[in-house]
């Protein structure tokens, strides 16, 4: 054992060189979940508040993911009946995105850029991505409704269309404003270049005809036909206008005629389906042959029947006057549609551009051409409204619904309207007086309201007869007796 002292050292111990943990990550749930979060804010409008510090592949492939998949379901939901995948409309749909990505990156990676992320291209997209899926949600929700006609009839108009369309398209700046400006000091052009993107993308979705699925129809539906304008189908339409109008027959040595106009100008089956029958009880009910004509809006008719605009009802008003003798015939307009709270009858017939029928618009028409007796028939919801403007000694007017109230059976899978089939093709066919025929129609039209549990009241049909119009048709009905 050795003496020897080792002495001692006042020289601090060395310090630790093992460095401090750095903060925990969060795991990838807590992760996505805080993306979510803050996607959640962007879609409400509000300030973004702490974003994780880096973006993940599989979050990123997660939010498009459910964007995409979203996006796929509310198409085929919009498309009653089959439909197939439809890869290149698909594909074509993926352009906006990619030139979105672009412009972002284009954005946040400029010189002059000051951006508030370490990944702020990939976080952008994220966000994107899952704020854009309550509005997917929305627009899902709003088109099925639309498309199955599940909404109240006075928002199935192209007005309410355009509305919503601009308060999603406001939704959407928001969000797009609210993720711009979390991840770059200055969001600039950014936003609206998305909003474009966007809105166009809509757009040529409808004009060209492109979605990510085609409508299927079995053997017995064959092909559903679809309206293509062009140069000839305009004046291909001109002349079966022509061709009506000029064959309508002229005086007769009945004492009394009735002449016909019936009016669909919504493309719909049922609006179609109706016309021809009420065409039909016209003509040989009440003793109209070659007196009637029939206006429609419907792809399936473009070849052979003229358009339903209000121009065209206009001229076949007055060119059915000239062949009237306006002192004693009658005539009798049946017009069969959608019809709105504002009282207006709705018209489409996509890619045409045809405008809602007023009740003025038909008075005035009615009185230039100088028809003194006549009975107006109007099959649409809150039809009620176009007694009053249409009231006159020489008129009958006879409604679906009072003006507060739809009426029925006018949807996909609707035969005829409840109205028409009641009154026209039920009722007429048993009675030539029309007071008898609506008499006979509203306690059916109660029933069957009740039997399909329609939710918002019975549609009140309404009649209102001018002394002189009673008057003037017992003339004809006697007429008719000999």
């Amino acid at each position: 054992m050795s003496d020897e002292h080792h002495p001692t050292t006042d020289t601090p111990p060395a310090p630790d060189e093992t460095p401090s943990p750095a903060p925990a990550t969060p795991p990838s749930g807590a992760r996505m979940g805080m993306w979510a979060q803050q996607a959640w804010r962007a879609a409400t409008g509000r300030r973004l508040g702490d974003l994780p510090e880096t973006v993940g592949p599989a979050a990123l492939l997660l939010a498009v993911l459910a964007y995409q998949l979203l996006a796929l379901a509310g198409e085929r939901l919009l498309i009653p009946g089959g439909a197939t995948f439809s890869l290149p409309g698909w594909l074509y749909g993926l352009v906006p995105w990619a030139f979105i990505v672009l412009l972002v990156w284009l954005a946040m990676h400029g010189r002059s850029t000051s951006t508030r992320h370490a990944m702020p291209t990939a976080a952008w997209v994220l966000l994107y991505a899952l704020a854009s899926l309550p509005l997917i949600g929305v627009s899902i929700f709003w088109g099925t409704l639309w498309v199955h006609e599940q909404l109240p009839v006075s928002l199935m108009n192209q007005h309410t269309s355009w509305v919503f369309f601009g308060v999603m398209t406001a939704w959407l700046g928001v969000c797009v404003w609210r993720i711009t400006q979390r991840l770059q000091a200055h969001p600039g052009w950014l936003v609206f270049a998305v909003i474009a993107l966007m809105g166009l993308q809509v757009v040529e979705n409808f004009s060209l005809n492109s979605s990510s699925w085609e409508a299927t129809y079995s053997a017995e539906e064959g092909s559903r036909p679809t309206l293509t304008l062009s140069q000839e189908v305009f004046e291909a339409q001109e002349a079966l206008l022509d061709q009506a109008l000029a064959g309508v027959a002229g005086e007769s040595t009945a004492e009394i005629q009735v002449f016909g106009l019936v009016y669909a100008p919504y493309a719909q089956d049922v609006f179609l389906r109706e016309s021809a029958m009420v065409s039909d009880v016209m003509q040989q009910r009440l003793d109209a042959k070659d007196r009637v004509v029939r206006l429609v809006n419907h792809a399936s008719a473009t070849q052979d029947t003229p358009w339903a605009t209000p121009r065209n009802l206009q001229k076949a008003i007055q060119a059915v006057a000239q062949k009237m003798r306006r002192e004693q015939d009658v005539l009798l307009l049946y017009i069969t549609s959608h019809g709105g709270a504002d009282h207006r009858i709705a018209s489409s017939h996509w890619p045409l551009e045809v405008n809602d029928l007023t009740a003025a618009q038909v008075r005035q028409w009615l009185d230039e051409a100088g028809i003194r007796h006549r009975a107006i028939a109007i099959s649409a919801c809150y039809s009620g409204g176009w007694v009053a403007p249409l009231r006159g000694e020489g008129t009958l007017v006879m409604t679906a619904a009072d003006a507060d109230h739809t009426s029925y059976g006018c949807g996909n899978k609707s035969d005829l309207t409840f109205f028409g089939r009641a009154v026209f093709d039920e009722a007429l066919r048993h009675t030539l007086s029309l007071e008898d025929a609506f008499a006979r129609a509203v306690p059916v039209i109660r029933q069957r309201e009740i039997d399909a549990k329609k939710t918002d009241g019975f549609s009140n049909p309404q009649m209102d007869a001018g002394t002189a119009f009673k008057a003037h048709w017992a003339r004809w009905m006697k007429s008719q007796s000999r």
